[in-house]
């Protein structure tokens, strides 16, 4: 709005009132106040100091370039013939000026013609509010643009005359001194590890210190200082780390400069790094924070995008120019000469001088308790130095109050910070989002313009929901993403505050030179673009458009393809090497129903030009989400995609992992095999991978699966609380369990508890809850007293999410069998006996037959069941013994009286009909019918030749006898 105050400063600017306004007299008392403003009315009536509607009242903003018409809350039905006649007079002014709607909300086309056609911007506030907010005349005199910056965005109190102005009352709340508590030996580690150069990682929980602590070293008047500081939170991305480094470094030639001659985004990577190798930077750090954005919980990247491409090479750099990254999860892959400097919790002698700055009195005899519930945690301690001021010793009543399992685990100071924020009041709720909105921290007076006021920011810093920096000159402030995070995205993101905020940092940009001046245009634009000012972005000479990915993304998914086509055509323009971009435009096309061969090509051109792993990521997703192409289709063409992939990129084990899982699905098991082993080779500690090889191993080899288990057993020690290993490792303890009787207790023992944990870890993944009720189900089949409704309704879970989902089906029929759901049972089962068959439902059947007392059926199932069963099968023992529990049931006799007992009741039997067979006929015989002209049908037999027919139903009975693999004989009970 700075056109707006120079317009008001140069009286090029007149304020516009209907009759709406004129009847608020408030407005009317704020604009007397205001003797340098030139006000209008469009209605009828003009009163004092208002002008009546004419040429000569537009002069000012019609006589020269510049000029600003500002309608305060017009009423397009009340105020029509007004607005006519004012797009009379602008049409016949030699110059038009820029229209401004003060007014919550108004419809453009409700307008005539020439205003509908001006440059308009709207300023959603009150009409009152916005006159109080305006310079008064004694500002304007003094040349001083006051109160048209954040202000003209809040709600302001208008200004009231002297004699009712009262005293403001004193605050009684006193914030918290910001001192710099311990930390002597992280000093001394992250001094030394940043000295001798290279690549430096500083990890730890979040909120427990790191970033004051790297400004505390950096701040000393002897040691390193700060050269560039690169927020990765923010948005930034390949384009505003690779332009900083090399504009920190300086005299390196960007690789978007050499047109088509630069290199591929990995080898653009090693050189960015092997620059700072080579750089002569002494005393100076690069810091580049929110490295856990890119990370997974194992500390693997996401994705292998250009930015992790760059982020590995700096990482597994060597010496040269010091770089520091801050994180909260330590990197899996670690060079030698990556150094970690790991940050924990306060020691108990550092928590008396954290309470003397917080003002806590009288807990000195609760340190050890703090010390034991916290583990040391810096805004654990101070939420607990928070409750002690406002409840005393009941705030440490709750035993589970902040108390944490170890320094990481954060979940109850997030709640209690919920709390703390939901107790709030409406203002000071307002003013910490408004605080919030930068991720940076604010000096007093942006806060202040911004509408924080002292009063609410002193409460808040004694709240311990607002941070200040320790330096008592400049002193800024900030909101912790613990904090800010327990508020609505839609409270911290106000399009117009963004708006203002990045104006802030245009201005400082202009005025900045070198680094600093690339650091805050960046800034500016990713802000710009936020707040949907896209437009308004600054011009840069090097790639910028990090920014846009995520935007682009968001205009796909509001469907607005238009202006997402241009938007990314228009970057491609400028930097066609950019792959995110590139992958988003392919998103694009995709939702947009363009054709297959386009999309594909598009890919291959991709992949052609600045090729990355995550673009054969993509082509393979799309591949499997494509329309028409579930099953095997959708798989063959990710399968092409990734071994495209694999063929670029032979030692990137993202790539392996991904297409030995499909070669699983495809049935390939040795391939799969060897693709996982060499998934291993590049990254031998990969959960991932050695979950994947066990699962493989299982899947393939008999028991007792020794490397497979070894596989599993390894990944679960890297991932205890892994749901996906745990259910790996479960289902083979069971399928051991199976096989050996001796040690058959304690292997599902193992399972039960390792399947249990994993079950409630990550409730969306339902492997873990599926193997707990096979496993509920195997143990039922033994006699074991099992809960039958919790198995159900994991098992119900399970086929929810997979339909096509074989073993959780058959489970389900058993369950149902024993809780006296045999129609239903027989229904389900029914499916499965005529589409696919297998040993597995023919056992299936064979209790469903013995829970209706059916015990000689019951027998001759099992028994088919057990000879298709191949040899290495796990479950053949436990068909074994249920055959044998039958076989003991007949030949003592008992079978004829559970026979006997069930006479009265109908056999429930599922009818399984071969779909090619059709109806069944008498051998030997073909009945005719033909129609004559009268009407009358007449037969005609034709005899056949009957062996054939007749000898069919005797080989298929021999049939299951003479199986492959089958034994000649069962083994009885008696053997």
């Amino acid at each position: 709005m700075k056109r707006l105050e120079t317009a008001i400063q140069g009286g090029r600017c007149v304020l516009g009132l209907g009759k709406r306004t004129l009847s608020e007299s408030d407005v009317l008392d704020a604009i007397q106040e205001r003797s340098n403003l030139t006000c209008i009315s469009i209605g009828s009536d003009a009163p004092e100091p208002l002008q009546p509607l004419s040429a000569e009242a537009l002069e000012p903003v019609t006589s020269a370039q510049g000029g600003v018409l500002v309608l305060l809350d017009p009423d397009t039905s009340a105020d029509a013939d007004g607005l006519k006649v004012l797009d009379e007079l602008l049409g016949a002014a030699d110059h038009r000026p820029r229209l401004v709607m003060v007014t919550k909300s108004f419809n453009p086309f409700m307008l005539p013609s020439r205003l509908r056609m001006m440059k308009t911007q709207q300023i959603k506030d009150r009409a009152r509010d916005f006159v109080a907010a305006l310079p008064g005349a004694e500002t304007a005199a003094a040349g001083s643009p006051a109160g048209m910056g954040f202000a003209s965005l809040r709600p302001a109190t208008p200004e009231r005359k002297k004699e009712q102005v009262k005293a403001p009352e004193p605050v009684q709340v006193r914030a918290p001194q910001a001192v710099f508590v311990g930390r002597g030996a992280e000093v001394l580690a992250l001094k030394e590890a940043i000295s001798g150069g290279g690549t430096v990682v500083v990890h730890g929980p979040e909120g427990i210190g790191k970033t004051w602590l790297l400004k505390h070293v950096l701040s000393q008047e002897e040691g390193p200082r700060e050269g560039s500081w690169v927020h990765l939170e923010q948005g930034a991305g390949y384009d505003t780390l690779a332009t900083r480094i090399a504009e920190w470094v300086g005299g390196v030639a960007l690789p978007a400069a050499q047109g088509d001659d630069r290199p591929i985004p990995r080898k653009a990577a090693a050189a960015l790094a092997g620059a700072l190798d080579s750089a002569d930077k002494p005393g100076e750090v690069l810091v580049i924070s929110g490295l856990e954005t890119l990370l997974r919980r194992d500390g693997t990247f996401l994705k292998d995008d250009r930015l992790a491409l760059l982020v590995g090479a700096l990482l597994g750099r060597g010496a040269g120019a010091s770089v520091v990254f801050l994180s909260t999860l330590a990197p899996a892959a670690r060079a030698e000469s990556l150094k970690l400097v790991e940050v924990g919790g306060l020691s108990r002698e550092d928590l008396p001088e954290l309470m003397a700055s917080l003002r806590v009195e009288g807990i000195d005899p609760h340190l050890d308790e703090i010390q034991a519930r916290t583990h040391g945690h810096p805004m654990a301690s101070r939420a607990l130095g928070v409750a002690w001021n406002e409840r005393g010793e009941a705030s440490l009543e709750k035993k589970k109050f902040l108390r944490l399992a170890h320094v990481g685990d954060l979940e109850r100071l997030k709640a209690q910070f919920k709390n703390q924020v939901d107790g709030l009041s409406q203002g000071e709720r307002k003013a910490l989002a408004l605080a919030a909105h930068s991720t940076e921290p604010l000096p007093a007076t942006v806060l202040s313009e911004m509408g924080v006021r002292r009063k609410e920011r002193l409460v808040l810093l004694a709240a311990g929901l607002l941070d200040s920096t320790a330096s008592s000159e400049d002193r800024c402030y900030s909101v912790h993403p613990l904090v800010s995070r327990r508020m609505s995205r839609k409270e911290c993101t106000g399009f117009d505050l963004l708006e203002q905020l990045a104006e802030m940092k245009r201005s400082a940009a202009n005025q900045a030179e070198g680094l600093e001046k690339l650091a805050l245009s960046q800034q500016a634009n990713r802000i710009f673009i936020s707040a949907r000012q896209g437009r308004k972005r600054l011009s840069m000479k090097v790639p910028d458009g990090d920014a846009l990915v995520p935007a682009l993304r968001e205009m796909g998914k509001t469907r607005r393809m238009d202006l997402a086509a241009s938007v990314s055509k228009e970057a491609l323009e400028k930097d066609p090497f950019n792959t995110e971009i590139r992958l988003v435009r392919a998103e694009l096309m995709i939702a947009d129903g363009a054709d297959h061969k386009k999309v594909s090509s598009w890919y291959a051109e991709t992949a052609r030009m600045c090729p990355t792993p995550e673009v054969f990521h993509h082509e393979a997703t799309w591949c499997q989400n494509a329309r028409g192409a579930a099953g095997k289709r959708g798989r063959a063409g990710a399968i092409k995609a990734l071994e495209r992939g694999v063929g670029r990129f032979p030692k990137n084990g993202r790539i392996l992992r991904r297409l030995a899982g499909l070669k699983v699905q495809e049935g390939h098991l040795e391939q799969a095999e060897a693709l996982a082993r060499q998934s291993l080779d590049v990254q031998p500690e990969m959960i991932d991978g050695l979950s994947l090889l066990g699962a493989i191993l299982h899947q393939r080899h008999g028991a007792p699966w020794t490397e497979a288990e070894a596989c599993l057993r390894k990944a679960l020690e890297r991932d205890p609380d892994g749901a996906l290993v745990a259910a790996r490792l479960g289902r083979l303890l069971r399928q051991k369990g199976m096989v050996d009787s001796e040690n058959r207790a304690a292997l599902w023992g193992e399972a039960e508890a390792l399947l249990t944990k994993g079950a409630l870890h990550d409730g969306r993944n339902v492997a873990a809850g599926l193997e707990l009720a096979l496993l509920w189900v195997d143990r039922v089949q033994l006699g074991e007293d099992v809960d039958l409704e919790k198995t159900e309704a994991l098992l119900r879970r399970a086929t929810k999410a997979d339909r096509n989902n074989r073993a959780a089906q058959l489970a389900l029929v058993r369950v149902l069998a024993r809780t006296d759901r045999v129609e239903e049972a027989s229904k389900r089962l029914q499916k499965h006996l005529s589409a696919e068959g297998g040993f597995q439902a023919q056992a299936v059947l064979g209790e469903l037959f013995a829970f209706q007392g059916r015990v000689f059926r019951a027998e001759k199932e099992f028994r088919l069941a057990w000879q298709q069963a191949p040899d290495g099968a796990p479950e053949r023992e436990l068909i074994r013994l249920e055959l044998q529990r039958l076989e003991d049931l007949i030949n003592s006799g008992a079978a004829v009286d559970i026979e006997k007992q069930a006479e009265g009741v109908a056999l429930v039997e599922p009818l399984v009909r071969d779909a090619e067979a059709g109806p069944r006929r008498e051998a030997g015989k073909t009945v005719v019918r033909r129609k004559k002209k009268g009407g009358k049908e007449v037969e005609s037999v034709a005899a056949e030749e009957a062996a054939t027919a007749e000898q069919a139903p005797a080989e298929a009975e021999e049939a299951p006898a003479e199986a492959e693999g089958a034994p000649d004989e069962v083994p009885t009970a008696s053997a």
